[in-house]
């Protein structure tokens, strides 16, 4: 079921790359308009030969070196957009040279990006990395945020093509940055489509739902329905994977209402085989046929082969659960042909499979097996989690009918993690009934026993009787969507009949109107009384939570207040008299050098280091410099490195995002919580290894920190003053801290902060 997710996935990198490819952005430096003027308008107008023209004129006069270097960049736009001179980059590195020269910020920002332009269109990927990094780098000083989005979004498409996704999706989250600060809502658009992509890809569901989410938001401000109906589906799919059919549907639903409203034919297929999806997984056969056989009809109508071979597939295994032999072999020879056509190794692989369980031939087992094996050695080096899962999922099948359990074993036990993390419960329902087949072969029934176990908890919860007919529910609504139009419009006709009827009544029912206004005006007074009640009660309660808040705000601008001032007595206090006295008794030894060999002397010597250094300790605990010298990202880097050499665990530490627009408070406040949050788990955790996180993102804080400790049993309460400190601590910044922890398996601290509230000028 997941070979069409990832079919489509595959598809939207190669429409993807294709698009960078074929963008060619024009750069208006926009500087000397006594100059330029008459060429940028040019260039905006279309007329790049005139633009061409102009600027050799311009360069046959004696001109600034400034000026010689813009005509020369602006030639080498024209001759990338002519197409002319395949080696137009050299005007790029000449306006480089002259702008280095002339230390021209603005100009190197957009030469450098166009120098690696051409460096990635050769695929030159490392020269244009190298390019991209210095043009980005004068772009942020200069808030060019245009050349930053393109910029990030060719590094991540180059990390794309270099099966390093997590990077990808970092550069492209700083794409969005700088797209959301241009309020650029088309490019907002397409990042977010890129990011909810790649997230999918590599299994990570909850990210990708988010940023589909996100997208949807968007795409509905734009009113763009191609977008909306594309999301729909890619949120459907993600929700089936899940085992949230209901929501799954609702998604499809929605998708199917926009592309029939559009006449959008691929699409409508594409639907009605994913609604098919649905049903096949709750074992309603009848209506997944339906479904397959609708998509399957548009698909032959469009000549979609990949579509028509992808239901007969479907089909195929439909017929194959019912018995149906016969019609399960027709179509899925009828797959096989066309999927053969297509060289597309995998479902080629998957269709024979199918067809040696209904032939019970051993030879087909060793041609799907080839095939499979030749697809995932094609993938070894790809992060495409999903395609590796059902490669590997087949083989599994197929050494277990080959006769060989532990080799399938292998295979399964390698898919479980990922299903388990993924949190994919069809994924988890197949690879417990195949486990458990396959621990019953080798004779060991505990194992298999304990597997049926899990399988049946899961396959209960995707197939009950009530998710069942929820589901149902859901298709009947829609399907009688249309009748119900129909029906509306007879009504009106019938309507119009007894309007003459209705108007002899109208005389008795004004006088009942009367005295039912008069009622209702009586009622009306009497809600609005309790309403005015309900509202200053309201209003009392948001002025007790004020009063909080400004108690709390108070309290910790104290407490931070008093920290700075006990860290600054210690520093220029107690640290200056400890460092004399040090100065003192080292000198002691100059005037009697007897007195180094001395016990008590190296005693007092080796107490004076140690009490610096404490005062030292304390101090930069009450009050770090380097979170006011460096920031917040240092200061959580450094707090790390600290508690990792003290203790002897690693604290591992992950920064994404920008800090530039978060205010001092917010910055001590999250430094805070962080400190707190890792005394605690040294106090009590017993932990190996500790991860801290945190994401800066468009509309959001995301502080993480994780231990591998003992974990506690977060339903009993726990009025320790750490955690006091730290809820205190997220209510001063409107923020939610969430636990999770189990004995036994360790503790995950999250504060969640709404940006908004928190930027410059706000808090």
């Amino acid at each position: 079921m997941q070979n069409n997710i990832i079919i489509y996935l595959l598809l939207f990198q190669l429409l993807l790359f294709g698009h960078l490819h074929s963008q060619s952005s024009t750069y208006i430096i926009g500087e000397f308009p006594s100059v330029f003027t008459e060429v940028e308008n040019q260039f905006n107008n279309g007329e790049i030969d005139s633009a061409f023209i102009l600027c050799n004129r311009i360069l046959r006069n004696d001109v600034d070196e400034d000026i010689k270097g813009v005509a020369i960049f602006y030639k080498g736009q024209a001759e990338e957009l002519l197409q002319k001179n395949p080696q137009f980059e050299i005007y790029y590195q000449d306006a480089i040279n002259i702008f280095e020269t002339t230390k021209f910020e603005k100009g190197l920002a957009m030469a450098y990006c166009k120098l690696a332009d051409f460096y990635f269109f050769q695929n030159d990927f490392l020269n244009a990395n190298a390019h991209y990094n210095l043009s980005i780098s004068y772009a942020n000083k200069l808030n060019l945020h245009q050349i930053i989005i393109d910029g990030y979004e060719k590094k991540a498409a180059i990390s794309s093509f270099n099966q390093e996704p997590e990077s990808s999706i970092d550069f492209l989250k700083n794409a969005l940055y700088s797209a959301s600060l241009e309020k650029n809502k088309q490019q907002n658009k397409d990042i977010l489509n890129r990011i909810s992509t790649t997230y999918h890809s590599i299994g990570q569901l909850d990210s990708a739902i988010h940023y589909f989410q996100k997208g949807l938001r968007l795409k509905e401000e734009l009113n763009d329905s191609e977008g909306l109906v594309s999301d729909f589906i890619a949120l459907g799919n993600l929700y089936r994977e899940r085992g949230d059919y209901e929501e799954a549907q609702q998604h499809l639903i929605e998708a199917l209402k926009i592309a029939e409203t559009e006449s959008d034919t691929f699409s409508i297929t594409t639907i009605y085989s994913e609604l098919g999806d649905i049903y096949t997984a709750q074992n309603v056969w009848n209506i997944a046929e339906e479904y397959y056989n609708k998509a399957l009809i548009l698909a032959r109508l469009k000549k979609s082969r990949f579509a028509e071979a992808g239901c007969n597939k479907k089909l195929g295994f439909v017929f194959q659960q019912q018995k149906k032999d016969n019609e399960a072999i027709e179509s899925y020879e009828a797959a096989l042909k066309i999927y053969s056509q297509l060289n597309n190794k995998i479902n080629e692989a998957d269709v024979i499979l199918s067809l040696s369980h209904i032939y019970k031939e051993g030879n087909q087992f060793v041609k799907a097996k080839k095939l499979l094996t030749e697809a995932l050695e094609a993938r070894s080096k790809s992060q495409d989690m999903l395609s590796m899962l059902s490669i590997k999922m087949a083989l599994a099948e197929i050494e277990l009918k080959q006769g060989f359990p532990y080799k399938g074993i292998a295979y399964a036990e390698e898919c479980l993690p990922s299903y388990i993390t993924m949190d994919d419960n069809e994924g988890l329902r197949n690879v417990y009934t195949l486990l458990s087949n396959a621990y019953a072969k080798i004779g060991d029934f505990k194992r298999a026993y304990n597997l049926h176990l899990n399988y049946s908890e899961i396959n209960d919860s995707l197939t009950s009787i009530d998710r069942t007919k929820a589901i149902k529910k859901f298709d009947l609504l829609y399907s009688t969507e249309k009748k119900d139009k129909e029906i509306a419009q007879q009504k009106v006709e019938i309507e119009k009949q007894k309007v003459d009827i209705q108007r002899r009544n109208n005389q008795l029912l004004m006088l009942g109107g009367g005295v039912a206004l008069i009622g209702l005006f009586a009622t009306f007074l009497i809600f609005i009384n309790r309403k005015n009640k309900q509202l200053n009660k309201q209003k009392i309660e948001v002025l007790k939570k004020e009063q909080e808040t400004q108690g709390l705000k108070s309290f910790i601008d104290g407490e931070e207040k008093e920290r700075k001032r006990i860290a600054r007595e210690l520093h220029d206090g107690l640290g200056a008299v400890l460092a004399t006295v040090k100065m003192q008794i080292g000198g002691i030894q100059y005037k009697f050098p007897q007195v180094h060999s001395m016990e008590s002397y190296q005693k007092a010597e080796s107490l004076i280091d140690d009490a610096c250094r404490t005062v030292r300790e304390i101090s930069h605990n009450l009050m770090p410099q380097v979170l006011e010298q460096e920031g917040l990202e240092f200061a959580l880097e450094d707090l790390c490195q600290t508690f990792s050499n003290q203790h002897g665990i690693p604290f591992e530490f992950n920064y994404f995002g920008q800090e530039q627009n978060l205010t001092h408070e917010i910055k001590t406040t999250i430094f805070r919580i962080t400190q707190e949050l890792l005394k605690n788990i040294i106090k009590h955790a017993e932990a190996n290894e500790v991860i801290v996180q945190l994401t800066i993102e468009d509309d959001e804080i995301i502080l993480i920190v994780e231990d591998d400790g003992i974990g506690f049993d977060i339903s009993k309460q726990h009025k320790g003053i750490g955690l006091q400190n730290i809820q205190s601590r997220t209510n001063y910044i409107n923020g939610k801290l969430e636990i999770e922890s189990t004995p036994g398996k360790g503790s995950t601290f999250t504060i969640l902060l709404p940006i908004q509230n928190n930027i410059k000028g706000k808090l």
